[in-house]
């Protein structure tokens, strides 16, 4: 979890119930990596938020198997927020990008600069998108 997640005002007093639940800690502490995951016990795949996901999420074999299996079996393929950079990286059986020719949303340069941390992110995300939303894997 991002820590900056875990402070005022994110974490409100339903976070912090919920954070301080011992069954629920116990769900954290017990899961499964991605390489674990077989895609087809699962309807949807759904990428959440915070900006360590672009970091972790683009270039993870795992989570874009799990991504292009869920897909191409019909199911759901979902994200929120930053959690759009966990498809940059997937393409598809036929060799296409996931996003190749799909309007997304989620964070663009120009909110990165207004929250200031435009020089903190690993790369521009928006334009990462619109690269791979017009041209094949």
């Amino acid at each position: 979890m991002e820590p900056r997640s875990l402070k005022w005002p994110l974490a409100d007093g339903t976070t912090k119930k919920w954070l301080h639940d011992p069954t629920r800690k116990a769900l954290l502490a017990n899961t499964a990596r991605a390489g674990k995951i077989d895609p087809t016990t699962f309807d949807a795949i759904y990428f959440t938020d915070v900006h360590r996901v672009m970091h972790d999420f683009p270039d993870d074999p795992d989570l874009q198997r799990i991504t292009r299996e869920t897909y191409e079996a019909g199911g759901i393929v979902l994200a929120v927020s930053h959690g759009h950079c966990g498809l940059l990286n997937t393409t598809l059986s036929n060799g296409a990008w996931l996003i190749a020719g799909r309007r997304l949303t989620g964070y663009s340069w120009i909110e990165e600069m207004f929250a200031g941390v435009a020089g903190k992110v690993p790369y521009n995300a928006e334009n990462n998108i619109q690269e791979r939303s017009m041209k094949r894997g």
